[in-house]
């Protein structure tokens, strides 16, 4: 490393020591020198000291960049930073490796995943269509025993739609509605005696005989007309 010949001031360091006074700044002085030609920090008043720190840290950075630089001198080379400094040639070796250089492949598109159907919710109590029979009938009493008749019955699609409307019919009944439905069968019979089968349309009252016409006695002659003509 270089001997140190002197050092500078900046133009922006000046309002700091513009607040002391020529005494204080004779101070400062003394002790940037003593730091300068020998490293040392000497005492000195608190204003001083602050004036002090403040050129001392610029002036650190200035030397440890003079001292990069004086390395990089002595190794023929540009210091590290430095944006002036030629470029080294490149050899022939690292241009034949990069023009045999192959380009790099382009991935393939990875294909989206499809999606994955949606299962069909389950009946709650493992037979298919159960539950619609059993929200149907008006009387939902021995659900177990119920469960075992349609299980026996294994009914598919068609058979449950036919079972459902039968449902519906013999609520119309005037079976399943008088006395409060207290006559209507448990679930578990409807099933096994097949009753949707059977015919559950609702009584047709009896037909009533029509009045005939009402005679108008007032007349005592029209009841004498009646006599006379009677055989």
């Amino acid at each position: 490393m270089a001997e140190k010949t002197g050092f500078f001031f900046m133009f922006d360091e000046w309002p700091l020591i513009s607040q002391l006074s020529d005494a204080q700044i004779g101070k400062l002085m003394k002790a940037l020198v003593e730091y300068e030609m020998n490293g040392n920090i000497i005492e000195m008043p608190k204003l001083v000291g602050m004036a002090f720190f403040s050129i001392k840290g610029r002036l650190d950075r200035f030397d440890a960049l003079r001292a990069k630089r004086s390395e990089a001198g002595k190794l023929g080379g540009a210091p590290e930073g430095n944006q002036n400094a030629k470029k080294q040639p490149q050899t022939i070796k690292n241009k034949q490796n990069k023009q045999n250089k192959l380009p790099e492949p382009i991935p393939e598109p990875i294909p989206e995943p499809e999606p994955k159907p949606i299962p069909e919710p389950k009946e709650r109590n493992g037979a298919p269509g159960f539950d619609r029979f059993w929200s149907a009938y008006p009387r939902r009493v021995g659900k177990q025993d119920a469960l075992k008749a349609w299980g026996q019955l294994n009914p598919d699609d068609a058979l449950v739609d036919l079972i459902v409307a039968g449902v519906e019919r013999w609520k119309t009944c005037d079976q399943w509605t008088k006395d409060g439905g207290s006559f209507i069968c448990y679930p578990a019979t409807f099933l096994r005696g097949r009753r949707w089968e059977e015919d559950d349309r609702p009584d047709v009252p009896p037909a009533q005989p029509k009045p005939g016409a009402v005679k108008n006695y007032d007349d005592d002659e029209d009841f004498l007309s009646t006599r006379r003509t009677a055989p």
